[in-house]
């Protein structure tokens, strides 16, 4: 190989990891600076406690209803399948 092209290839090679490099580091400072100004901007939470916590439970309750239905209804394809 010429030492031209094997030059060439490392410049290249070193702009190309360092641009990736910078970038990283601006999208981890905005991200810092973002957290930041929505930590100081922000101070209540979107959604009250006892609201989240009805929410949650109300959410738990149909998982419950939902579970128990579908057992339900395979106990009884089951039970219709021994049947015949």
């Amino acid at each position: 190989m010429d030492n031209q092209v094997v030059a060439e290839a490392l410049t290249l090679t070193l702009i190309g990891v360092g641009t990736a490099f910078v970038l990283l580091i601006v999208l981890m400072l905005s991200i810092k600076v973002m957290s930041y100004v929505l930590a100081k901007f922000i101070t209540k939470p979107m959604v009250n406690r006892t609201e989240r916590d009805s929410l949650a439970t109300q959410n738990n309750k149909d998982k419950v209803l939902a579970a128990t239905l579908g057992v339900a209804a395979y106990r009884a394809l089951l039970s219709k399948a021994k049947s015949e």
